[in-house]
């Protein structure tokens, strides 16, 4: 047994130094007299702690349909735990494009409940991107900064904006991307892809 944990603590810190990118498990069973399975478990912590790089990266197209109801273009559900420390972060990005119509259209990037967003806009043919940088300040508060732009020729540019959201991070959150026709035209939004990073 003893062999056995020493050997699993060796992989777990060449692991570390490798590829901090790895959710490792835990391990569970009776604590040995010479406490090696709290120290791996405190080494694995450690190591998931790390973690960074992508989360969840769409790449599938995600259009609006013929409504004039908001719709979610892209989404992925941050698993509880996630951000497990305070300072530990997200970079979300969202873009696409609009349809060649007059039509007016609104994008919309959210954190939970909470949402960066363009103006409503007549952008026609024209590209569009949304993106924020999230911090853990608790388990339950959060700083968020986000920017975009709609258009390419016309451009309208989404002022950067502050906001403090407030979800549970021991559960999980949902971020999305959304479109609203301002004219009940299907595809006048379409989302070409999200990406989430986590920062330590």
């Amino acid at each position: 047994m003893l062999t056995r944990i020493l050997a699993v603590c060796a992989a777990v810190i060449c692991s570390g130094l490798i590829a901090v990118g790895a959710n490792l498990p835990l391990f569970t069973g009776p604590q040995d007299p010479s406490q090696l399975l709290a120290v791996a478990n405190q080494l694995i912590q450690s190591v998931n702690t790390g973690v960074t790089g992508n989360l969840a990266a769409a790449t599938a197209d995600g259009a609006t349909t013929a409504t004039t109801a908001e719709v979610t273009l892209q989404t992925y559900s941050l698993p509880a735990n996630q951000l497990s420390a305070n300072g530990q972060g997200l970079r979300v990005q969202c873009w696409g494009t609009t349809g060649a119509n007059s039509n007016n259209k609104t994008m919309k990037l959210y954190f939970g409940a909470t949402s960066i967003t363009t103006v409503a806009a007549a952008s026609n043919a024209q590209g569009w991107f949304l993106r924020y940088v999230l911090t853990r300040r608790t388990a339950t508060t959060q700083a968020m900064n986000g920017e975009g732009v709609a258009g390419t020729a016309a451009v309208t540019v989404v002022a950067t904006t502050s906001q403090s959201p407030t979800e549970n991070l021991a559960a999980a959150v949902t971020i999305k991307c959304t479109g609203t026709n301002g004219t009940a035209s299907a595809s006048d939004i379409t989302a070409a892809g999200m990406i989430v990073e986590q920062m330590k």
